[in-house]
């Protein structure tokens, strides 16, 4: 497992990427819920120097949908980066070298306070995935299979309210 820190939100976590919100560049407390609007834009996602061996893949999931009381389309993808490649120079962003695989949904819960998951997966190389038409019922576990891909190395969550 490569060594590092996730940052998303102002949260730190376990994780190897740095993720910053990108529309109001607040930052936040791990999973306190970020005013709805700052959270449209898609993330900001950068690979330090230091992990110059390394491929990623990036996604975030909402498991709550519909609703946390009820969630029967869970996981809704938001967002899959992939073959994120090895930073050639200090904090590369993404894409200078990643492939949006999913491209990016912003949150908007119907109802309920949702959560939304940002997980970090290492990759043994390059990968080809292949299109994803469904979002909603995404299995992370059969993804993670599919591709090699297995336990992420890092993660965060933050929490949006349809209320807000």
């Amino acid at each position: 497992m490569a060594g590092g820190k996730l940052w998303m939100l102002g949260m730190w976590v376990v994780g190897v990427l740095a993720i910053t919100e990108n529309v109001s560049g607040r930052r936040q407390q791990g999973g306190v819920i970020p005013p709805w609007l700052d959270s449209f834009g898609a993330p900001r996602v950068q690979v330090p120097s230091t992990l110059a061996t390394s491929w990623f893949t990036v996604t975030i999931v909402d498991p709550d949908a519909p609703s946390p009381a009820e969630p029967t389309r869970a996981n809704v993808l938001h967002w899959i980066v992939s073959n994120i490649a090895p930073a050639q120079h200090s904090n590369q962003d993404i894409w200078d070298s990643g492939v949006e695989s999913f491209p990016y949904r912003g949150p908007s819960p119907p109802n309920g306070t949702h959560r939304y998951y940002a997980l970090v997966f290492e990759q043994s190389g390059e990968i080809q995935i292949e299109p994803i038409q469904n979002r909603t019922n995404f299995s992370v576990r059969e993804f993670t299979r599919k591709y090699n891909l297995y336990y992420p190395i890092g993660g965060t969550f933050f929490r949006v309210s349809a209320n807000m």
